[in-house]
Parts: structure tokens; C-alpha cells; sequence
């Protein structure tokens, strides 16, 4: 069976401005099925963990595994730091740890503000969703 990733971001940020900063996306491809691919616009989350702007250069040379080490590396995270490495290992369809990144935001901010945050309630759904085609196949 061939799981062939494609792992393209067009890094062409696609911004709007918010009343705190500017809004970035990613933009990827995302496995769906044998000879199935859909385009994917997900947020990337600024001004927070203070690595935003290095993260985002990076992205924009591709560098999707060098973004997670830049993040990961950061000795403490919070779901929005969680929530971006769950959107970079779907860009990279690592399901597994995508939805492991996922659930620790879900914690973190159910831990921080005693509810579910709908944005990341949706993620986690998005995310079991792939990964269940995806290794299935």
C-alpha cells in the first residue's frame, strides 16, 4: 500500500489583522485516501512562547521539522504552543503524534480555564478523523 505524503506547504501566508497581531495560516495538502488529497488552511497561532517570528521563517523555507524542534524545545508550553505542533505533524500526517499534541492542549486549557475550548474540541475530531483513514489504509 503506498502512503505517499505529500508534504507541501505553500507558504504564502494569507494574513488578516486582528486587533492583537496578525493572523498566519499554513497551507498543505492532507491525505484523504488512495489518490485522494484536499488542501488544508490551518491556523498558526502568534505572539505566543516568544518564537513566533523564527517559527514562521522557518516555515516559510518548508522547514516543517526544524518548526517542531524550534517549538518543542521551548521548556514550557501551553495549549497554543500544543495546538501549533498538532497542526505541524498533520502537515507532516504524523497522526499519532498530532493528536497526542492535541490532547495536551485540550488539557492544558481545561486545566487553565475549567472548560473545552470549541477550536481545539474540533481539532482533535479533525484529527482522529485522518488518522483513522489513514491507517486503515
Amino acid at each position: 500500500m503506498n502512503k505517499h505524503v505529500a508534504l507541501t506547504i505553500l507558504a504564502a501566508a494569507i494574513a488578516f489583522t486582528s486587533s492583537a497581531c496578525t493572523q498566519k495560516y499554513l497551507e498543505f495538502s492532507v491525505w484523504e485516501g488512495p489518490s485522494q488529497v484536499s488542501q488544508a488552511k490551518k491556523k498558526f497561532v502568534g505572539g505566543i512562547g516568544g518564537y513566533h517570528d523564527e517559527a514562521w521563517a522557518l516555515l516559510e523555507k518548508n522547514d516543517v521539522d526544524g518548526t517542531i524542534a524550534l517549538i518543542d524545545g521551548s521548556s514550557s508550553k501551553n495549549y497554543f504552543d500544543w495546538y501549533n505542533l498538532a497542526v505541524l505533524y498533520t502537515v507532516k500526517h504524523d497522526w499519532a503524534k498530532a493528536e497526542e499534541c492535541i490532547q495536551k492542549a485540550i488539557e492544558d486549557h481545561e486545566k487553565s480555564f475549567n472548560k473545552p475550548y470549541d477550536m481545539l474540541q474540533e481539532e482533535l475530531a479533525y484529527i482522529q478523523d485522518h488518522r483513522a483513514r489513514y491507517v486503515s489504509q
